[in-house]
């Protein structure tokens, strides 16, 4: 009796420890990862010409935080030189799910000059609802976190990719070149950039808007180049501010950029976004925060554009509002004033855009 106890026991413990071992294995099961290496050759980023450019990028998971990696390195083409792409670059990768839907994946890859190979990795941890987006765009509709780890374990297939970048000081290169400084000067942008344009222009049914006919007076035309000058900025040079890291907040980056309507009404938006990383269980929490409000030149306008610079490296132009308007955030607020903020490299630039909303606003309050 005995001895067949012995070998019952020895069953029974075989027995667990087979059935400890797979459930072991199945709680390990990884959630898939995706490493890619892609290049595009012969483009332009702002002022930039790219001969060759080469990312590599990596997703996967770590203790249920979503890690995306990105490198870069890239060869100059003509007259451009080896610091031309800011540390502000970030790159949209077009990709097809295996349902043949396209989306849209950003990577922050580390700064690396012209020749010098691929360069550091850039580190993020976005939350898992907003990897795969579906335009290239951080305000646009991203997929669920439930589909995000579908598609990561998925065959995915790559079309390319896109970059973007706020490059140097405008105003710095329009002084580099010999200008007069004369108001002509200060109202010709870099032609090159002209093609950040288009996408910020709603369309005006009105038929009063932005549109160029015969009838159209002179200082109208002067107005919507104006308008022109302020989105190229917005879409170059102060597109992003980036704050130091400081106590329980990681880097933050502030995206910034308009839509416009007309000569006189214009739509500001602001996005930030950081990582918190003093919560009880040590794990860094992104948080993105976006706003905008919309502002008529001619009536809401409290004076003239404000510049103020800080001792701490940044610069910001500040509108003063007659009144408080709605600010659309996750709970709407009301302000009297909005901010647009950049490095105190870019203080040159404010200005600029502080000149031509003045000019904009002596038009639309006489219209």
């Amino acid at each position: 009796m005995n001895r067949l106890r012995t070998q019952l026991l020895i069953v029974l413990c075989h027995a667990l420890i087979s059935s400890g071992a797979g459930a072991a294995s199945t709680n390990s099961a990884a959630s898939g990862s995706i490493k890619e290496e892609l290049q595009k050759q012969n483009f332009r980023v702002g002022r930039c010409n790219i001969a060759t450019m080469n990312i590599s990028f990596r997703v996967n998971e770590s203790y249920g935080q979503l890690l995306v990696n990105g490198r870069m390195g890239w060869t100059s083409g003509a007259n451009t030189p080896a610091d031309c792409l800011a540390d502000t670059t970030y790159i949209w990768v077009t990709l097809r799910t295996p349902q043949g839907d396209r989306r849209y994946l950003k990577l922050n890859p580390g700064q690396t000059l012209a020749g010098a190979g691929l360069g550091p990795s850039g580190s993020t941890s976005p939350s898992w609802s907003t990897l795969f987006c579906h335009v290239a765009n951080d305000s646009s509709r991203c997929e669920s976190e439930a589909r995000t780890r579908e598609l990561i374990g998925a065959r995915l297939s790559y079309e390319g990719f896109t970059v973007v970048a706020a490059t140097g000081s405008l105003a710095n290169m329009a002084r580099n070149t010999g200008g007069t400084g004369t108001q002509a000067d200060r109202m010709a942008l870099d032609s090159r950039l002209s093609s950040a344009i288009d996408n910020a222009f709603i369309d005006d049914d009105s038929g009063t808007g932005a549109t160029t006919h015969s009838g159209v007076v002179n200082n109208t035309k002067t107005a919507q180049l104006a308008v022109k000058n302020i989105i190229t900025l917005l879409s170059s040079s102060l597109s992003q501010y980036t704050i130091p890291a400081h106590d329980c907040e990681s880097k933050r980056t502030v995206s910034q950029w308009v839509q416009v309507n007309g000569e006189c009404q214009i739509n500001f938006r602001s996005e930030s976004q950081h990582n918190f990383l003093c919560e009880a269980d040590q794990v860094s929490r992104p948080i993105r925060a976006t706003s905008n409000v919309t502002i008529n030149l001619g009536q809401d306008l409290a004076g003239p554009a404000i510049i103020k610079q800080s001792n701490d490296g940044w610069s910001a132009l500040v509108l003063a509002l007659n009144q408080d308007l709605t600010v659309h955030t996750e709970a709407k607020t009301r302000s009297d004033r909005w901010q647009i903020t950049a490095d105190a490299s870019q203080l040159g630039d404010l200005e600029l855009v502080a000149h031509q909303l003045d000019a904009l606003n002596g038009f639309c309050e006489n219209k």
